[in-house]
């Protein structure tokens, strides 16, 4: 992967969080009041990744959180990620399917069909401990007994990882007679082969009738990984920064 690659990643991730702040800055005084401390929050919520590459992934979060003063509180969360290659690895005129033509002219080439590119470990699950600060509370739901909050949370977890790999089938005789194994629903395990990471990201949330809480959010997270870009030239280490949507609801205390 090219530094200028990761240097628009790193910048896109800035201009989210300082696009965040602004937003927070512009919202009238008047219009906003402070979430409670002591306020306990579990949810479930249903994730997906964004600007999918060479995999994307589909899961699910349970957070469990606690104000602990005005504005700013502590969350824990687990997630399971379920990841496939994208068509552009796996698709017909894809990596795989051009590695597999390559295998056809040259037979020696099929003992590794494999794409040599980063970022092909696919994550498979994290545990996350992050800060989230709540600056906006906006009354807009007070007669049914709600509140809706624009929050921003920063923090670090773990992930688990595992290796998919590509085969040529016996008697190929096409590109497209290949099979991709170990990315079957749970496979790898949870948290094996750990990755530290950071997480950051930010949303909305909504409370309902006083102990409903219907929360979007997008969260980034950054894995400092490495990969030898050239052979026997020594690995290289650059950022992975994979984007998940999460949308879902839970319970208030």
């Amino acid at each position: 992967m090219d530094r200028g690659r990761q240097h628009r990643r790193a910048r896109a991730v800035a201009t989210v969080t300082v696009s965040i702040i602004s937003v927070f800055h512009a919202i009238p005084a008047a219009a906003q009041t402070a979430a409670p401390a002591g306020r306990g929050d579990a949810s479930v919520r249903y994730v997906a990744s964004l600007r999918d590459k060479l995999s994307s992934y589909k899961g699910a979060t349970l957070s469990v959180s606690y104000d602990l003063i005005d504005t700013l509180a502590v969350e824990g969360s687990a997630t399971f990620l379920h990841g496939t290659y994208s068509n552009i690895v796996t698709g017909a005129g894809g990596i795989v399917y051009n590695r597999m033509r390559a295998c056809m002219m040259d037979p020696s080439r099929c003992s590794n069909i494999n794409p040599n590119m980063p970022d092909t470990t696919q994550l498979t699950s994290s545990l996350d401990v992050a800060a989230v600060w709540t600056p906006v509370v906006l009354d807009a739901l007070d007669p049914i007994g709600g509140s809706l909050e624009i929050f921003a949370l920063a923090g670090v977890g773990m992930n688990g990882t595992r290796k998919v790999t590509a085969t040529a089938d016996p008697g190929y005789n096409d590109p497209i007679q290949f099979t991709v194994s170990g990315q079957d629903l749970g496979d790898g395990g949870f948290l094996a082969d750990r990755e530290l990471h950071l997480v950051v990201g930010g949303g909305v949330r909504a409370i309902l009738f006083e102990h409903v809480n219907v929360r979007a959010e997008v969260r980034p997270l950054l894995v400092r990984r490495e990969f030898e870009l050239v052979t026997g030239g020594g690995a290289t280490s650059y950022w992975y920064i994979p984007f998940f949507a999460h949308l879902g609801a839970g319970a208030v205390w």
